[in-house]
């Protein structure tokens, strides 16, 4: 990987995450962590991040907190997140997880009644309205903000769904890989959400494609494993393969139906 491209893909990650240790960026780059200090001594040269002991943060200075608008991968979240809406049904019990593509969920569904959502993301608080006509829950537990997400995490926050009845489940993850599957910056999400799939009628994972191909430091489940998938059309026809080959349901943002055989054979002859 040439450095330009090493630089742009660490500006991403502190775009999204707001910091980085070393170790994480070198393990996702697959390069020495020597090399990563020095990507973060030309990028705080050029006023992008600070670096701290072990890491760096994104530069406030210059970079203030992203609005919608100009949210990485904004379009693709958004057609996403419309998507995914449309297999919500009146009477649902739904549960969004962290992350953009599920905060733009709540935001499309706070005008539909007959609907409870259940988040342990405290974003999604700030995109209802009072006069929101869906019933909102919010998870218990400690808040976590490792990242420019904020999360209720831990212990409590799995309490809290002993009683509860999950219709369906969509949350996002911070790596597709064919080898190694999805995969979870953080220990947490992976229990958490572990959790949230065992107890859920219908999961789904909704990701934009940027993430495909990539792989973060927690392995959660195999690709196989999740039933639905809601990402954008251009994924390579590797994952259409292995996503129709598993009997997962994929949905693309773009065709706006499932992928079915003829779908597969048409683009891989």
């Amino acid at each position: 990987m040439f450095v330009a491209e090493r630089l742009q893909k660490i500006k991403e990650f502190l775009l999204e995450y707001q910091h980085a240790d070393v170790s994480t960026l070198s393990a996702m780059l697959s390069v020495s962590e020597p090399t990563i200090r020095k990507d973060l001594e030309k990028l705080e040269e050029s006023g992008v991040v600070r670096r701290i002991y072990g890491g760096a943060v994104l530069n406030t200075d210059n970079y203030t907190d992203v609005e919608p608008t100009e949210e990485l991968y904004y379009i693709e979240k958004c057609n996403i997140a419309e998507y995914a809406t449309r297999l919500v049904k009146e009477g649902d019990v739904v549960f969004l997880g962290h992350g953009f593509i599920c905060t733009r969920i709540a935001k499309l569904l706070q005008e539909s009644a007959g609907i409870t959502i259940i988040t342990n993301n405290v974003h999604i608080l700030s995109e209802f309205g009072n006069n929101a006509k869906c019933d909102l829950l919010i998870t218990g537990g400690r808040v976590e903000k490792s990242s420019s997400d904020t999360y209720i995490m831990r212990e409590a926050a799995v309490d809290f769904f002993k009683n509860i009845l999950i219709s369906k489940a969509f949350f996002t993850v911070d790596g597709v890989s064919l080898k190694h599957g999805y995969t979870f910056q953080r220990e947490y999400l992976k229990d958490f959400y572990s959790h949230i799939f065992n107890i859920a009628n219908e999961c789904a994972v909704v990701v934009e494609s940027a993430k495909f191909g990539q792989t973060s430091l927690i392995p959660f489940m195999p690709l196989e494993q999740i039933p639905t998938v809601i990402t954008n059309e251009d994924i390579s026809d590797d994952y259409k393969k292995a996503f129709y080959d598993a009997n997962v349901q994929l949905f693309t943002t773009l065709s706006s139906v499932a992928l079915n055989q003829a779908d597969i054979l048409s683009r891989t002859d």
